[in-house]
């Protein structure tokens, strides 16, 4: 088998597509170390939060997901692999049953703007979301019962059904971010697209120009005593990835956050410092759509699986910045095993099953569209699929490229044959959840019972073992159906300057800032 390991919500995971770049290493550690200093202003350079309304957007490196947990700080986090809860606004989030789940906050945190984070802001903040079709969470709580709030810091979450796993879903998708009620309630539907934004986090909002520059300042009744370190930070909008890296390296910024491999070169050759998190699970894919000609046949799917070559891909589009996905888990995943890697390209076998469909089809080739955005890094590695398969007889694929705005319509729409999609984060759960025919977004559902009943028992699972047993027959489902290629896999890196250190990433590549600062 060959293997590489190379340097380096719906509209969440649409966006995600749309923005990564991909690239991949074995660190998720921070070189520096050393302490910062209290005081200074940095500027950072990445992508853009469409809205500082935490219902609005996911909690992703590509989403802009770092202003948010500057304004907001976050409820906990998790450790990869283990699920070991580390406590922040949060002390914990427990359940005996799957059933109900107990969540308890620290006492006494506040808002910037005096008013208290307690138990009944958070059921404000969650009830919003579950009740809006339009948030970016709402699939992931459409299993929730209730919120209760029984003491000030004390929420009670009541489940429809079991779900062991409930606790993974917050810091993943936006439910860790809690915003003032009073801001929100005051604000309306405006909420969020402002300098008004209000969070518990050690930044507040001093200016802001969307998809342009964000100015945030020391939030003086920050709840942790002695934090933030730094008096400014000023978030610009950098969409092109070179002039981002230059910026670092030049000096004008001092951190990038959501750098690509090539950048990581650049800047380590520079001088600079780089942090990989190589923490998600899943991978970029390309996805099959079941429900119309011609991919409802497993044949046609088998036929262009085995005929596309992902190790030659990644090597003439990547130049080597890219870990190709040989399984649905990482191999440091307590849920990988090698018996359910995907199948290596076969030539000869592909070309066979595409005569036999011709054949079924009075001589006409299998003739099918490769949807992508219009982003140049995804489109030339859909190209480059292109290219592959213009060595087969009797197949014809043409791209299908969309604007990016409107990418996620026309996946929602099932307006495409194959197309450019992710699935990834720490833990199976939430993102894996797609791939059942249960999901409340009809795209990358594997249309597999056996895939339905192990996602379940994924999550209704009372230890490790039981879920890899679960997880194990997942693979096997998406190995019998032939549901999608998965590519390679969704790494996060931020290179900055070694006079900075204490950033801090966790779930999908998020950062938090609290810590962040200039080195002594």
């Amino acid at each position: 088998m060959r293997k590489r390991r190379l340097g380096l919500g719906l509209l969440a995971v649409l966006a995600f597509v749309a923005a990564s770049c991909g690239s991949s290493s074995d660190s998720n550690k921070t070189p520096t170390t050393r302490p910062a200093k209290v005081g200074g202003s940095v500027v950072v350079v990445g992508p853009d939060a469409q809205s500082l309304d935490p219902m609005k957007v996911i909690n992703s490196a590509t989403q802009g997901a770092d202003v948010l947990n500057a304004v907001y700080d976050t409820l906990y986090t998790l450790t990869p692999n283990t699920s070991e809860f580390n406590p922040r606004i949060a002390t914990s989030f427990t359940s005996t049953d799957g059933l109900t789940w107990t969540l308890t906050l620290k006492d006494g945190v506040k808002f910037s703007d005096g008013t208290a984070l307690d138990a009944e802001a958070v059921k404000f903040n969650w009830e919003r979301s579950k009740t809006n079709t339009r948030a970016t969470s709402f699939g992931q709580l459409t299993n929730v019962e209730s919120f209760t709030v029984t003491s000030p810091t004390v929420l009670t979450v009541k489940l429809k059904t079991v779900n062991r796993q409930f606790v993974q879903i917050p810091p993943v998708v936006n439910l860790a971010w809690i915003a003032s009620p009073t801001a929100i309630k005051a604000q309306g539907d405006t909420y969020g697209a402002d300098a008004k934004a209000i969070g518990a986090g050690p930044f507040t909002v001093k200016s802001r120009t969307p998809a342009t520059e964000t100015v945030l300042v020391r939030n003086a009744t920050y709840w942790q005593a002695g934090l933030p370190k730094l008096d400014q930070i000023t978030m610009k909008a950098v969409v092109d990835t070179q002039a981002a890296t230059d910026s670092v390296i030049s000096g004008q910024a001092q951190l990038y956050t959501f750098a690509v491999g090539e950048s990581v070169n650049q800047a380590t050759a520079a001088g600079l410092q780089a942090q990989i998190w190589n923490e998600n699970q899943g991978a970029t894919s390309m996805l099959f759509n079941q429900n119309k000609p011609p991919f409802n046949d497993v044949k046609a799917r088998k036929a262009v699986t085995l005929a596309l070559d992902i190790d030659q891909m990644l090597d003439v589009v990547t130049l080597n910045t890219e870990t190709r996905s040989v399984s649905m888990f990482q191999e440091s995943s307590p849920f990988y095993d090698a018996k359910y890697n995907f199948p290596e390209p076969d030539a000869v076998q592909a070309q066979k099953l595409f005569d036999e469909l011709a054949a079924a089809n009075g001589g006409q080739p299998l003739t099918f569209t490769m949807a992508v955005s219009t982003n140049t890094a995804n489109k030339a590695r859909v190209t480059q699929l292109q290219t592959q398969l213009l060595k087969f007889k009797n197949v014809k694929a043409e791209l299908k490229v969309i604007d990016g705005p409107q990418y996620g319509t026309a996946l929602f729409a099932g307006d495409f044959n194959m197309a450019l999609y992710a699935i990834a984060s720490p833990d199976p759960e939430p993102q894996f959840a797609q791939l059942s025919s249960t999901y409340f977004v009809k795209i990358a559902d594997m249309k597999s019972a056996a895939g339905d009943a192990a996602l379940l028992a994924g999550v209704q699972a009372t230890d490790i073992a039981g879920r890899k047993v679960a997880y194990n027959d997942l693979q096997q489902a998406l190995l019998d159906t032939y549901a999608e290629i998965w590519m390679y896999r969704n790494i996060v890196r931020a290179i900055y300057s070694p006079d900075t250190t204490g950033l801090v990433t966790y779930g999908q590549g998020s950062h938090l800032f609290d810590q962040y600062g200039l080195v002594e």
